[in-house]
């Protein structure tokens, strides 16, 4: 794992998979759900600053995430 590209994070969203699929098609290949924890939790993983751009639309929609700690962008293309 440690030969993983760097540049990769993930966001925890409190959303449901219907409403974050939208921002996913938009950053296909780029961006891709991780996991889903609940019906409104769910884990986006992939490109630290297509994230950050998908973070800023969410929190113009009101819909609250975060950035997790984490060494690489698990469970995304990157992997």
């Amino acid at each position: 794992m440690q030969q993983l590209p760097s540049g990769g994070g993930m966001l925890a969203v409190q959303a449901d998979q219907e409403t974050v699929q939208p921002l996913l098609e938009a950053s296909e290949g780029v961006v891709a759900l991780a996991a889903v924890n609940s019906s409104h939790s769910v884990v986006l993983s992939g490109d630290e600053d297509t994230l950050a751009a998908l973070q800023g639309e969410l929190e113009e929609r009101g819909i609250r995430s975060r950035q997790l700690t984490v060494s690489h962008a698990f469970h995304s293309p990157h992997m």
